[in-house]
């Protein structure tokens, strides 16, 4: 513990200060209105500041700390049980097929379709 370094207490506080707002987005992750506004609100900060130091203590903007999130969750949906991906899309807060496929396809690497053919592939041969 000695060797843990000095407790930087600027950055415990600024992150106490946007908490409300990231447990907001991990709960209501599927909402699709979710937006910088809101969140900076719930932090009783401006849309500005909230923005600069989310990004500067979690490395990336507030947006798309939602979208790993969704992602993420939209990966578990895809290797459970079969899913129509449309309803995958909506359940995870995105407003059309076409943006959630694009967006999975750039954080994944590949098409819903084709992660849900591999990972369900790959259980049934285990």
């Amino acid at each position: 513990l000695a060797d843990a370094g000095p407790i930087d207490y600027a950055a415990s506080s600024r992150q106490q200060l946007i908490l409300p707002a990231v447990r907001h987005l991990e709960k209501h992750y599927n909402q699709p209105g979710l937006n910088n506004d809101t969140l900076a609100e719930l932090s009783g900060v401006s849309t500005v500041y909230f923005r600069k130091l989310f990004t500067a203590i979690y490395k990336v903007s507030p947006m798309k700390y939602v979208q790993a999130i969704r992602i993420a969750k939209a990966k578990d949906m895809l290797i459970g049980e079969y899913c129509p991906i449309a309803h995958v899309a909506e359940a995870v807060g995105f407003d059309n097929i076409y943006h959630f496929s694009k967006t999975f396809k750039k954080l994944t690497g590949s098409t819903p379709t084709e992660y849900a053919r591999m990972h369900r592939i790959g259980k049934t041969e285990s």
